[in-house]
């Protein structure tokens, strides 16, 4: 199932980066290599793009850092990253370098570290009168499947995989409980996985979703 992925400063889709990204760099060291290399690709894409990274924003009446800012024009995105990885480690060279991907934390976490991004992007988005993206690359196939049986797990409203609507009042836990971790989204997104680039020896697969805010 596909659709019309989010625009980036009106002017390139996360697809068209993510495309040409993936010819050079199939792997990432880290959260700060994939941002960078992503910023890299858009300049390279519509040098016109001007991109900011680490970008403070006044929200909810405090200043916080937003990952990264695209602006052309009128134009403005506000773009969040999450890089989560399990164990792999690369055969040889990839494009020219190694790799050594850790297991990163629990996967109730990465959901929920995710889902708060998509929290941000949506105040940002007000903030700076423009769109926002919450963009997730992971190799754990866990956060794309759908599960097999009925959920009673603490992150069972956070879940991401493929074709899963997610919205409204999110509560962490049971819902008698009421913590930080809850959260309301203003909007309700449908979520759709897309692959990133695959590498057969030894296999990694890695994919990522795209969630717009506007």
């Amino acid at each position: 199932m596909t659709e019309p992925m989010a625009s980036i400063a009106g002017s390139l889709s996360v697809a068209d980066v993510m495309g040409r990204l993936s010819l050079r760099r199939k792997v990432f060291h880290s959260e700060a290599d994939l941002q960078f290399e992503f910023g890299h690709t858009l300049q390279e894409l519509d040098p016109a793009i001007e991109v900011r990274l680490e970008r403070p924003v006044r929200l909810d009446g405090t200043s916080t850092y937003l990952d990264m800012l695209c602006i052309k024009g009128d134009a403005r995105t506000a773009i969040e990253f999450k890089y989560f990885t399990q164990r792999w480690s690369s055969d040889g060279q990839v494009d020219g370098d190694e790799f050594v991907l850790r297991s990163h934390a629990a996967r109730d976490l990465a959901r929920r570290n995710v889902v708060r991004d998509i929290r941000r992007v949506e105040g940002f988005t007000q903030a700076l009168d423009g769109n926002g993206i919450a963009i997730l690359l992971t190799n754990d196939k866990a956060l794309w499947e759908k599960p097999g049986r009925a959920l009673t797990t603490r992150d069972r409203n956070f879940h991401l995989h493929e074709g899963r609507s997610l919205g409204g009042h999110l509560v962490w836990g049971r819902e008698e409980e009421n913590n930080a971790s809850n959260l309301d989204l203003t909007g309700s997104y449908k979520l759709l996985w897309r692959v990133y680039a695959q590498i057969a020896s030894p296999h990694l697969d890695l994919r990522y979703l795209a969630v717009e805010t506007r």
